[in-house]
């Protein structure tokens, strides 16, 4: 499983540990959630189709997607926000979309909302 270094994160992010919460459930792709520590603000990737990966989905197709959602409250509800083509993918739509956030709202003030629809559907 390819993992994101903590020194690779952008400034006030960290990936939060979500071993408990998925625990039960029987998928060998990576699920990853990050926060950034002030604001509490949470990005988490998971795989678009939950059964890819299982033996239990159609075949391979989409079995390399993931989903990107975002949330103001990191261990609240995420919001589906846009896919990535893999986790490597995913984690780099995460890094960018990390940047942009401490760039445009937490330097320059700007709503979160803004910057997510900037970031919805692209991929």
């Amino acid at each position: 499983m390819e993992r994101m270094a903590e020194d690779a994160l952008p400034s006030g992010w960290q990936e939060i540990d979500d071993t408990d919460r998925d625990a039960g459930r029987y998928n060998p792709q990576p699920i990853s959630r990050f926060e950034h520590g002030e604001t509490g603000v949470g990005i988490r990737l998971t795989p678009a189709d939950p059964k890819a990966g299982t033996g239990s989905g159609p075949g391979d197709d989409g079995e390399n997607d993931y989903r990107v959602s975002v949330g103001e409250d990191g261990a609240g509800d995420m919001t589906p926000l846009t896919n990535a083509s893999g986790h490597a993918g995913a984690l780099g739509v995460a890094r960018e979309l990390m940047g942009a956030y401490n760039e445009r709202c937490i330097d320059g003030n700007e709503d979160t909302e803004a910057l997510f629809e900037d970031f919805a559907g692209t991929d």
